[in-house]
């Protein structure tokens, strides 16, 4: 007759005793890997002045400031407008708005996103600032020009 060794109760079963070998065991709740790094210089305006478009919306994410500024006081809305590619200044323009951009603020003369995009030509940017209408359409620059002013200036009345 087989004699059956007491059950022993769950809690001693998942005890490791101090004298145990530990090295198997690793931290679940640590990273494997250490965080990114970002520089301190490295913000949404760097990124789209130097091309790294893809990063900026990982930037927004980690709640960099979708307004902040670069040395002449420019905005990443009104950087868009000096991106080449329409598709990517279109996107870039979007997310921003979506992270809580502003169209309204104003470089160090006094021109806003919509003043640049419309110096530039740039109607798909145009259109989507006048959608947002978070902004005084009639807001004029250090000169006194206001975004229709460079419509009509550009000669692009579309």
């Amino acid at each position: 007759m087989l004699v059956s060794s007491p059950p022993v109760p769950l809690s001693s079963m998942s005890h490791i005793d101090s004298n145990t070998d530990r090295s198997h065991i690793t931290n679940k709740s640590a990273p494997l890997i250490p965080p990114t790094i970002i520089p301190k210089h490295f913000n949404v305006p760097f990124a789209i002045q130097h091309g790294y478009f893809r990063c900026i919306r990982y930037l927004l994410q980690l709640c960099y400031d979708p307004n902040e500024r670069d040395g002449q006081l420019r905005t990443p809305l009104i950087l868009c407008s000096y991106v080449e590619n329409d598709r990517w200044s279109l996107s870039i323009a979007q997310n921003l708005l979506e992270k809580g951009a502003k169209v309204a603020l104003e470089d160090h003369a006094r021109r806003n996103a919509l003043h640049h995009a419309c110096a530039l030509q740039r109607m798909h940017l145009v259109q989507l600032y006048l959608s947002c209408l978070d902004f005084n359409i009639e807001a004029k620059d250090c000169e006194g020009n206001t975004c229709l002013h460079y419509v009509a200036i550009t000669g692009n009345g579309a």
